[in-house]
């Protein structure tokens, strides 16, 4: 089995990363410490010292490759869709040289001292296999993804077979009925393999995953409390709808801005806390 690289404890409970822009993270790291930041967001002159403040403070960090970023803005420009774009020749994407040298020093840099780093996962099940291999031969242990929409259930069935921990992908756009149908069939394949993490890229916690018992997910719906909905309550992972609109953001106040954040951020933490305290109430068979 290949171990992948990381702070990460097989045994440790679910975890919600917050996926956000570095000033969002920074906020929100007293309030919640898990987060995801993409390498898109790296690109930068300090990102070196943004790393280390959060590393220090004791925060646990999912780098993420910023694949998604990268081929979402290429789909966008050239109106392809999005599952067009992550299959296309690494060559073709519009800034994805920048991209692979940020993310070769961020791998050399703190892989030992994150949570983990997610693979670069574009150009299809070949490609991935032949990044991968690239830096896992120079010393790079990065976590593999499996995409439900355009990988084959062999190479599920492969990496499942072979590292310890793996991502899931492309869920953002799947329907909430597709959505249930891919976890099902990943955790009936997982059945008897070795690995033992699932992550979900790109999905909120909710009572899905009471049925479903991946160990955690990364999402950037938090920052709603910022956006265009405001803050939405939970109750039992279930949303039960909107604060009132004196919980909201005001726009163009900085001091109402950093409570939105913080209070995404709480909110954020209850909601891991519940979906553990449902995990070890109701143990999954």
């Amino acid at each position: 089995m290949k171990l992948t690289a990381g702070t990460w404890n097989p045994d440790e409970p679910f975890v919600y990363f917050l996926a956000a822009p570095l000033s969002f993270i920074e906020t929100a790291a007293p309030h919640h410490a898990s987060c995801l930041i993409a390498v898109n967001e790296l690109m930068r002159d300090d990102w070196r010292d943004h790393l280390d403040r959060l590393i220090d403070s004791g925060a646990k960090i999912l780098v993420d490759s910023g694949a998604f970023s990268i081929a979402a803005s290429h789909a966008r420009k050239h109106e392809i869709p999005l599952e067009e774009a992550f299959k296309m020749p690494l060559e073709s994407l519009d800034g994805f040289p920048e991209l692979m040298s940020r993310y070769k020093e961020v791998i050399d840099y703190c892989q030992d001292d994150v949570w983990g780093t997610v693979e670069v996962d574009l150009g299809g099940e070949k490609q991935k296999r032949r990044t991968r291999t690239l830096f896992e031969d120079k010393g790079g242990h990065p976590i593999p993804v499996f995409h439900p929409v355009g990988d084959s259930s062999a190479y599920l069935d492969e990496l499942l077979n072979t590292y310890d921990r793996i991502c899931v992908g492309n869920l953002v756009s799947a329907s909430r009925y597709a959505r249930k149908r891919i976890l099902q069939t990943i955790l009936e394949r997982r059945r008897g393999t070795p690995c033992r993490w699932i992550h979900l890229l790109g999905m909120t916690p909710s009572e899905v995953l009471c049925a479903f018992p991946f160990e955690s997910c990364d999402s950037s719906a938090w920052l709603n409390t910022v956006r265009w909905s405001g803050y939405i309550e939970k109750s039992c992972l279930r949303s039960v709808g909107p604060l009132p609109k004196n919980f909201q953001y005001q726009l163009g106040d900085r001091e109402s801005w950093n409570l939105g954040v913080q209070m995404g951020a709480i909110g954020a933490s209850f909601l891991e806390r519940n979906l553990r305290q449902y995990r070890k109430a109701v143990p999954y068979v």
